[in-house]
C-alpha cells in the first residue's frame, strides 16, 4: 500500500497552541501570499548539510533536506516528543546498506514561521547515523524531509544562497 497524498494529512492543534495557531490565522490573512523560505546556512556552516529547524509548539526538531530520499523520516525517538496519529500505513524502507525493512507511518503536522506543514513521516531508527553526525558537528537531528516533500510543497534547494524557497 503506498503513502496518501499530503493534502489528506489533518492539521493537529493542542490545547497548548491554540493562541499561537489564531495569531497564525490572523497573519497568514493578513499576508496570504507569503511563501516560507527555509534558510539552511546555520545547519550548513556547522554539519556541511542542509539542516533546518521545523516547530511544533515550543519545541524545536532539526531537518536534514534529502533529496534522495522519497519520504520524509523521523527518528523513532523523536516520535515520542511530538503530536501525531498514527495511520494504517507501512512503508518499505531500504538503507544505504541495502536493508530492507517496513516501518510505521504516523501523520505529523510542523510548522515554520506562520506556515504549517502537514505530511507524512516513516518511523525508524536513525539513532546510530543521527548521533554520529551529533559527535562530530554538535546538531542534534530529529529526522530528514525527502523528495515528496520537496515535490508537495513545491520546495527548490538553493546552495548557493544555502536556502530551500518555493518556485
Amino acid at each position: 500500500m503506498g503513502n496518501p497524498e499530503v493534502d489528506s494529512a489533518p492539521r493537529i492543534t493542542t490545547t497548548k497552541n491554540k493562541q499561537s495557531i489564531m495569531l497564525k490565522k490572523i497573519l497568514n490573512w493578513l499576508h496570504p501570499n507569503k511563501k516560507p523560505v527555509f534558510s539552511f546556512r546555520q545547519g550548513f556552516d556547522l554539519t556541511e548539510m542542509p539542516v533546518i529547524t521545523l516547530y511544533q509548539g515550543e519545541k524545536k526538531f532539526n531537518f536534514l533536506l534529502d533529496t534522495g530520499s522519497n519520504n520524509n523520516i523521523l527518528d523513532k525517538e523523536a516520535l515520542k516528543e511530538v503530536e501525531h496519529s498514527p495511520t494504517e500505513y507501512n512503508s518499505q524502507v531500504t538503507g544505504v546498506e541495502g536493508n530492507v525493512r517496513k516501518d510505521p507511518v504516523h501523520e505529523v503536522t510542523f510548522t515554520y514561521e506562520d506556515k504549517e506543514f502537514p505530511f507524512y513521516y516513516v518511523i525508524s531508527d536513525l539513532s546510530g547515523v543521527f548521533s554520529a553526525i551529533k559527535k562530530a558537528s554538535g546538531v542534534t537531528l530529529h529526522g530528514m524531509l525527502g523528495s515528496k516533500f520537496f515535490n508537495a510543497y513545491k520546495y527548490v534547494l538553493d546552495f548557493h544562497k544555502l536556502i530551500a524557497y518555493i518556485k
